[in-house]
């Protein structure tokens, strides 16, 4: 799913009212998460597929927090299994 690209054709307003945070703090955000990201992809035995970029994963963590759904919902609208949104939600927490 492109839910990043979806919200990029909002109206800021609209952006901060479905996201929680507004469009600088999000792409602050992801910045962050991206140097995480490429620092942990240079890990020793680190790889595989990528199930989401960084700015839907920075989206799907912000959307559990902001939405109260279960993760079951929330991976089913991501496209990924509800243990790989539990897994994403902790990543992104963490950074």
């Amino acid at each position: 799913m492109k839910k990043y690209e979806q919200m990029q054709k909002h109206k800021p307003k609209d952006f901060k009212r479905h996201i929680g945070v507004n469009e600088e703090t999000f792409n602050a955000m992801i910045e962050v998460f991206r140097q995480y990201d490429e620092n942990r992809k240079k890990g020793l035995g680190v790889g595989g597929r990528r199930s989401l970029s960084p700015e839907n994963k920075v989206l799907l963590m912000l959307g559990y927090y902001r939405e109260y759904r279960t993760l079951e919902h929330i991976g089913f609208d991501y496209g990924v299994s509800e243990s790989t949104a539990s897994r994403i939600v902790c990543e992104v927490e963490e950074v």
